[in-house]
């Protein structure tokens, strides 16, 4: 798991820990853990979150129990619901030869409110995926297609 071979030693250390220390958080057992094993990234950094994400898949198959959530996470990426009604639906699938399709534009939206209001409710209504928030370098920008 996260690229380690556990053994029944390691699940017992981890047990032991949270009967000899009940007031541990799931950060500082991480902490402890990944200190224990001196697991480091590239910087010398411990790796807390690879340590932690290892004990919620332990707890996950029923191996460890960890402690309560103390905070709820948030999603710092999440984006407000689009806007109702902005985008209609067409009425039937668009049928016919590329070459009968007029002509395709795209425009930088970023500066456009409303534009970039259009863009996230297409994308929320018709992307497989839904509309979840732009991410990377194009984060502000966003194109219309008409």
């Amino acid at each position: 798991m996260q690229g380690r071979r556990l053994s029944g030693p390691d699940l017992e250390l981890i047990r032991g820990w949270r009967r000899a220390q009940p007031g541990w958080s799931r950060r500082r057992l991480s902490r402890e853990l990944a200190a224990h094993w001196d697991w480091r990234n590239g910087a010398g950094q411990l790796k807390d979150m690879a340590a932690r994400t290892l004990l919620v898949k332990l707890e996950q198959r029923g191996l460890i129990e960890l402690p309560a959530r103390r905070q709820t996470p948030t999603n710092r990426m999440g984006c407000p619901r689009a806007e109702a009604g902005l985008v209609q639906a067409p009425d039937a699938p668009m049928e016919c030869a590329l070459a009968g399709v007029e002509k395709l534009w795209v425009a930088e939206v970023s500066g456009q409110s409303a534009e970039r209001r259009w863009v996230r409710a297409a994308l929320g209504q018709f992307h497989y995926l839904g509309f979840g928030g732009a991410v990377g370098d194009y984060a502000p920008m966003g194109i219309m297609l008409s």
